[in-house]
């Protein structure tokens, strides 16, 4: 891995909303991913709607549930952004056989992760669940739920793989139309299945799992179409992705696996937070996986800078443009904080309105939306750490820095005071939220000082 000398300090005349070209290709790259990460958001916001209507336990039984997927999905999001920074730099040098090798290499990971994490699913739920709640009926509900939904991680892992490859070429359009279908897909089956409308029988929350099983299989016979079609520039045969040499695997596992170790345990970490909430009962739980899904569809324009940061950056240092590259860096920064405080504002005056659509306790709605209110002040500094930790630093090839910070954020700032919090303060649930937000502050804190001294700039080919 070769370090990228700091070439002099790049002219800031044009600020990010002024410089034309900068705007068009964020735009290109980060508006269908953020199209995409919207509907994938709003179909789990209805999904949580659909169970809502059902009580507070189902609500419980599969924001507890799901929190398998999310460790599964964080473990796919290190994976893929390992492989991403390779294929985006590659894309930018234009070495098409070597992003082959990469795509071949990521596959190889994610179905074994994939294949594991079913096992989990499937097999051992009620231990699984149990992480996160004592009662037995919230277990037996959320087991329900995994032994459906568990057969669906391993075409998910490959589709996810597939996306990010797609996206990293520069090509976000397409990933987006596909999840748009399966998305849609999902959120009729919900209705038909859930509530047993048009015929089906009502299946509850083991509907809510179905539907999405569906979906997944869907999206992911899709792709596969996608990549495999004449003149696709991921299309190849079955050597050309997977009869790469050892040493260049190492060359890419030893960059990669910072990032997913990182996201590994990051998402450990996260989930985590989720066992401290149960800590003070059904009815916190129930408020923090609603506000949770709400959280999300504001997050949206987090996940499409960040997504293209990583490529806008990656293909700059590719094609050995590394001053142009620290340019961008501090205008995505700049764009992610007005982003962040656009999308805060808005989340803070609509969240009594989205709660009117639950049917849950109370107690348990007030909590939700004093939740998302804390969301929404935190908004700025979760965008902006996003884009700097996951964006700008993956794609900079120091993947490394980017993952000591966001771990020590995490092990040990965010959770001790979570925990400490929980277990010897007894802070209601929303001052346990704010425990949580030190994670981001310290993280971006840590990703701004690197930045300022500007040697983050590696390349990998």
């Amino acid at each position: 891995m070769q370090e990228v000398s700091r070439p002099p300090r790049p002219s800031r005349s044009l600020s990010p909303f002024s410089d034309k070209e900068f705007l068009r290709i964020l735009v290109t790259l980060a508006l269908p991913i953020v199209i995409q990460r919207l509907l994938i958001s709003s179909v789990n916001l209805l999904d949580s709607v659909m169970v809502g209507r059902l009580g507070d336990l189902e609500v419980a039984a599969v924001g507890i549930a799901n929190q398998l997927y999310f460790v599964y999905a964080l473990f796919l999001e290190g994976i893929a952004g390992g492989c991403s920074i390779f294929i985006s730099q590659y894309w930018g040098a234009g070495k098409r056989e070597s992003i082959l090798h990469v795509l071949g290499m990521g596959i190889c990971a994610v179905s074994i992760t994939g294949f594991l994490f079913s096992c989990l699913g499937l097999f051992t739920p009620h231990l699984v669940l149990s992480l996160f709640s004592r009662a037995e009926d919230v277990l037996g509900a959320g087991s329900q739920y995994l032994a459906i939904i568990g057969w669906s991680y391993l075409v998910t892992g490959i589709s996810f793989i597939l996306a990010a490859a797609l996206r990293a070429i520069g090509n976000s359009r397409l990933p987006m139309r596909i999840s748009a279908f399966s998305l849609s897909l999902n959120a009729i089956f919900n209705y038909l299945l859930i509530f047993g409308k048009g015929g089906f029988p009502r299946m509850g929350v083991r509907g809510a799992a179905l539907a999405t099983l569906i979906a997944r299989f869907a999206e992911f016979f899709l792709l596969c179409a996608a990549i495999l079609r004449k003149g696709s520039p991921l299309r190849g045969r079955a050597h050309d992705y997977f009869s790469f040499h050892a040493s260049f695997a190492m060359r890419v596992f030893s960059t990669s696996l910072p990032v997913m170790l990182n996201d590994m345990f990051w998402g450990i970490g996260f989930t985590l937070y989720t066992v401290a909430y149960g800590l003070l009962g059904t009815n916190a739980l129930a408020s923090t996986q609603i506000a949770r899904n709400i959280e999300q569809i504001f997050l949206v324009f987090d996940f499409g800078i960040a997504s293209a940061a990583l490529v806008m950056v990656g293909n700059l240092i590719g094609a050995g443009q590394s001053d142009k590259a620290r340019d961008y860096a501090r205008k995505l920064i700049l764009i992610s904080l007005a982003v962040g405080v656009g999308m805060g504002l808005i989340l803070f005056c609509s969240a009594p309105f989205i709660l009117t659509f639950y049917q849950v306790s109370q107690t348990v709605a007030k909590d939700a939306i004093s939740i998302l209110y804390l969301f929404a002040a935190t908004l700025p500094v979760k965008v902006a750490a996003s884009t700097v930790i996951v964006g700008i630093y993956r794609g900079g090839g120091t993947a490394a820095y980017a993952a000591r910070s966001e771990l020590f954020a995490l092990w040990m700032v965010g959770l001790p005071l979570s925990f400490f919090g929980a277990t010897v303060l007894n802070l209601p649930i929303t001052l346990l939220v704010l425990c949580q937000f030190s994670e981001d502050l310290v993280k971006l804190t840590l990703g701004l000082i690197r930045l300022r001294r500007g040697d983050w700039i590696r390349s990998v080919l």
